[in-house]
């Protein structure tokens, strides 16, 4: 489930290691599983350690975050099929993080000047110390500010919703699958890639092909708005708004946005 904004469609196939190696996305979710069909009847169906979200770096090469938990879950149909189903997200920190270097490296100029000029007049009676002092108590508590509001003008101009997608696989006791994008965040590009049968997917040449693909970019500045909040948490299905773990807008409060830990409706969730 790559984000694919800014190199266009992938193309038609792929292999594993272009998302595990982390060569091409800034987002994806491997849902990839294990069972044992050799009796002819679904055994011991499991998630592999492998399935789950793989991040690259966001803009400026800062890395995101993981937003609430994964969420997975494995329904039986008697000994013959199984469905999985995965959900992730993850967050761009770039603004809030750009924010906080560039409003503490200001705050650290502004006060170590302020600082220095206060140190001056005390200095007048204390003599050259009080510079010093002044100038270091200056870098401080101008340091501190400096953070502070960086942070804040980052997120109040370019606070960003979190970016998810909710996956199906259904495997058959004959070797069949059928696989979808049952929902996913409004933005960004999403392509959709899925074996064709039962295989060996850890192997560095098994092609995955691709299914669907989602141009997200016009729906930019919908996301922005709509992004936040929690999503449907029943009938979700194909671009959505707002999110599963109901994070909402941080909006002039300080932080990284008020997050819900909750596990999505439907799932059993890990961090």
């Amino acid at each position: 489930m790559p984000e694919v904004d800014k190199k266009g469609d992938p193309g038609p196939t792929l292999v594993k290691n272009d998302v595990t190696g982390g060569r091409l996305y800034r987002f994806a979710n491997l849902l990839e599983v294990q069972l044992d069909i050799s009796s002819g009847a679904i055994q011991n169906p499991r998630f592999t350690r492998e399935s789950g979200m793989y991040r690259g770096p966001s803009y400026m090469g800062l890395d995101s975050a993981p937003v609430g938990m994964i969420g997975r879950k494995i329904i039986p149909a008697g000994n013959n099929a199984v469905t999985f189903k995965q959900i992730v997200g993850c967050r761009t920190e770039s603004p809030e993080k750009i924010g906080r270097a560039v409003g503490g490296a200001v705050g650290v100029g502004a006060g170590a000047l302020g600082g220095a000029k206060v140190g001056a007049g005390i200095g007048t009676i204390g003599g050259l110390p009080g510079v010093a002092v002044g100038g270091v108590i200056g870098t401080v508590v101008g340091g501190y500010v400096g953070y502070v509001a960086g942070r804040e003008v980052a997120e109040l101009a370019t606070a960003y919703p979190p970016i998810w997608t909710e996956l199906e696989l259904t495997v058959n006791a004959d070797g069949s699958t059928s696989q979808r994008v049952i929902s996913h965040s409004l933005f960004p590009s999403m392509t959709f890639y899925a074996l064709r049968a039962v295989a060996d997917s850890s192997a560095s040449n098994t092609l995955f092909f691709r299914e669907v693909f989602y141009d997200g970019v016009p729906n930019l500045e919908k996301w922005k708005k709509k992004g936040w909040g929690l999503a449907n948490q029943i009938h979700r299905s194909n671009a959505t708004e707002g999110n599963p773990w109901g994070m909402e807008d941080p909006g002039p409060v300080l932080g990284v946005g008020k997050m819900s830990t909750h596990c999505p409706s439907g799932y059993e969730c890990q961090k």
